[in-house]
């Protein structure tokens, strides 16, 4: 699925206050063909859609059916930049919050009419989570609402690493994690669970000893990086050799489903941390 993801960056100083679960709550997900998480959700008394769990999206989007059907009226506009960094204006719509098991989303959203073709209402971004810890368990393909009896024991079987977070005026949210790219080389590289590829700044070619011709200037290309991919503080949970997609990208670099597809990935955003289960480190 081809969708021009927003992207947004200005640094979060603030830590969220927690809104903790009483029980550990378990929805069941499917996973596309690219590895995405696509749950069926709704707001109060709006119409059923299926939705891409997508943290590299920065902000809720819908599709513009969708919106016509439960838009509540005119937000405003909000202008973001895509991975490339060409900007995109988008007219944000008040909808009624769609609600996923004990959480819902903000009250607010953008149209994007390119998620027509694909049949998917809309995207839930790292926002609908900045509050709740929850678990993206591409493994047993469940979103898990984590109580805190159930983060510690999260905490204690996988890898915790320092989470990194911008966000823009209380409207978006982007998330970042290290990692080991080989040579020496660390990228501070978007979670984004709206995509199959593993981007990577064309910079980096030279310390990487990859052929500039791998990724000429300006345009999107591909190579193969010469060291296995890895969190920084997690090296057991590395892929070996990925290809990746190399550009001007904004970031660093952008890790796509093809990493997060082999994970339980807990996103803890309240206390700024990250934790990475292997599968038998997961149930």
């Amino acid at each position: 699925m081809a969708v021009p993801w927003f992207r947004f960056a200005l640094a979060l100083t603030c830590t969220l206050a927690t809104r903790p679960v009483a029980s550990q709550t378990v929805l069941p997900v499917e996973l596309n063909s690219s590895g995405m998480m696509l749950v069926r959700a709704a707001g109060q008394g709006q119409p059923e859609g299926r939705f891409v769990i997508d943290l590299g999206s920065g902000i809720e989007v819908l599709s513009s059916a969708y919106a016509q059907r439960v838009g509540r009226g005119s937000a405003g506009f909000f202008t973001g930049f895509r991975s490339t960094g060409e900007r995109v204006d988008a007219a944000r719509v008040r909808i009624a919050p769609i609600v996923l098991g004990p959480i819902s989303t903000p009250a607010d959203a953008v149209v994007w009419p390119g998620l027509d073709a694909d049949s998917i209402a809309g995207l839930i971004s790292a926002r609908t989570f900045a509050r709740t810890p929850v678990t993206l368990d591409f493994l047993n393909r469940q979103l898990v609402f984590e109580t805190p009896a159930s983060l510690a024991a999260r905490a204690r079987r996988g890898f915790s690493l320092p989470l990194k977070s911008d966000a823009v005026r209380d409207m978006a949210l982007d998330l970042f994690l290290d990692f080991d790219l080989g040579g020496g080389q660390v990228g501070t590289c978007e979670i984004d669970t709206g995509s199959e590829a593993i981007d990577l700044n064309a910079r980096y070619l030279p310390a990487l000893g990859i052929s500039a011709d791998s990724g000429a200037a300006g345009a999107q290309s591909r190579a193969r990086l010469p060291a296995d991919l890895a969190p920084v503080g997690a090296p057991r949970l590395r892929l070996e050799r990925p290809a990746v997609r190399v550009g001007n990208y904004i970031y660093d670099c952008i890790i796509g489903t093809r990493f997060w597809s082999q994970v339980a990935l807990t996103l803890d955003i309240p206390h700024r941390r990250v934790i990475l289960s292997a599968a038998q480190e997961s149930r």
